[in-house]
């Protein structure tokens, strides 16, 4: 579905299809010249989630933009994993068709799309931006990969990647070592800057085998980096090993980053530590 600025919330939103049909082609709420926001959810999750729309309102009371939530509950509603990975690609070859279309007749600039994708969707969105480049020659302007996921993906050479967009941001919330414990999100760095708050692996307030609440977690960092005003989510650079040990006084090369939504705009790359308060507020001055 599409929203815009003025209709923030707004109760009919209109319902896109990827083959773009002759009717779609005159959006009526479709703003020009506007950036675009994607948000793509992750397994066994749907667009009624409440965080989706949270993260809508907040994109839209943050930036004059256009947002579409995808929707690709049926094929990420099986219980089996490997289908709903499979289906992530189809997903993303979707959103890149539907997205060229709206290149074509809207104008709409590449370099002003935006794909925040959660778990699985991290992948599709991954899936986006490479199938757009092979079709345009053209990199999206930048994905935010909230703790993507790792089973199936890590080492295969199919995984979400800073190949994907100009900028990939991604967020570490349950990655799991197998001598502790299985976790949902990916261990490795994948994009241009990686952010393990809290190490990456379980986060304050949640509970030792709460790995969803781990996991969720990363959508939470990500949208109070956008609404809470008095306080940014300062990051500083930590080399892997120091990472993996846990040494909260990791030292990497580098600059300070910020994860979230404004990460573009710190100098921070590369893997990123910082720690974060147990509840809402999250953001804490590291």
């Amino acid at each position: 579905s599409i929203l815009e600025k003025e209709h923030l919330h707004r109760q009919d939103p209109l319902f896109l299809d990827y083959t773009f049909t002759s009717r779609q082609e005159n959006i009526s709420n479709w703003r020009t010249n506007r950036p675009l926001k994607i948000i793509v959810h992750g397994w066994r999750d749907n667009t009624n989630s409440s965080w989706i729309h949270d993260m809508k309102d907040a994109l839209l009371q943050e930036e004059d933009c256009n947002v579409i939530i995808v929707d690709w509950s049926r094929g990420a509603k099986t219980l089996n994993y490997v289908f709903a990975a499979g289906n992530s690609a189809l997903v993303g070859r979707q959103l890149s068709l539907l997205t060229q279309r709206l290149s074509k007749a809207y104008g709409l600039n590449a370099s002003r799309v935006h794909c925040i994708g959660h778990s699985l969707g991290g992948h599709a969105a991954g899936f986006f931006g490479r199938h757009f480049k092979e079709k345009t020659g053209l990199l999206i302007g930048r994905i935010s990969a909230l703790d993507v996921a790792e089973p199936l993906f890590s080492d295969s050479g199919v995984s979400v990647s800073s190949e994907d967009a100009q900028f990939v941001d991604v967020i570490h919330t349950s990655e799991g070592h197998w001598y502790i414990r299985s976790g949902l999100g990916m261990t490795k760095p994948v994009g241009h800057v990686d952010f393990y708050p809290n190490f990456g692996e379980r986060q304050p307030g949640c509970t030792l085998m709460d790995i969803i609440c781990d996991h969720d977690r990363s959508v939470y960092y990500f949208m109070e980096s956008i609404t809470n005003k008095q306080c940014h989510f300062k990051s500083k650079p930590c080399d892997e090993t120091s990472l993996y040990m846990h040494e909260k006084n990791c030292v990497g090369s580098g600059a300070s980053g910020e994860m979230g939504y404004f990460s573009p705009h710190a100098a921070g790359r590369g893997v990123q530590y910082l720690s974060t308060n147990k509840k809402s507020l999250y953001c804490k001055n590291n």
